[in-house]
């Protein structure tokens, strides 16, 4: 699901803005109106889809803390701290560590790249080199 959210000025002054949210599969809802956008500069950024869908209690808890200006809340399920996209926003870019609510499209995650199997050393028995005991001088 792709999100898209436009911050528009509309006259002079601090509260002055427009805020236009759309959707191109509009399914599932996204906050239209966080408080913390009015002091922005116009932008636009969308909301890239993820693998699962967040559990709804996630997504109103996110949603309860972009709210209230907070930059973090903390997960129910697993008790890590999680940055709102407040948090991100204020930040100004994406920090690259495919964070859950990052508003830039995970611009700066960098590609998963499989990692190569170590190659096993080989033994001086395996090599044709004889071994020696220690013991013999």
């Amino acid at each position: 699901e792709r999100m898209a959210l436009a911050v528009f000025p509309t006259g002079l002054g601090r509260s002055s803005w427009s805020i236009v949210t759309f959707s191109l599969f509009p399914k599932r809802p996204f906050f239209t109106s966080p408080s913390f956008l009015s002091r922005s500069s116009p932008f636009v950024f969308t909301r890239p889809k993820m693998a699962e869908p967040l559990p709804q209690d996630i997504e109103d808890l996110h949603h309860q803390a972009c709210e209230n200006e907070q930059e973090t809340y903390i997960d129910p399920h697993t008790g890590f701290t999680v940055f709102t996209s407040y948090g991100h926003w204020r930040r100004g870019k994406c920090c690259g560590s495919l964070c859950r609510h990052c508003p830039y499209d995970f611009v700066n995650v960098r590609k998963r790249t499989p990692k190569r199997p170590l190659k096993a050393r080989k033994t001086p028995s395996q090599t044709g080199s004889p071994v020696r005991n220690l013991d013999e001088s």
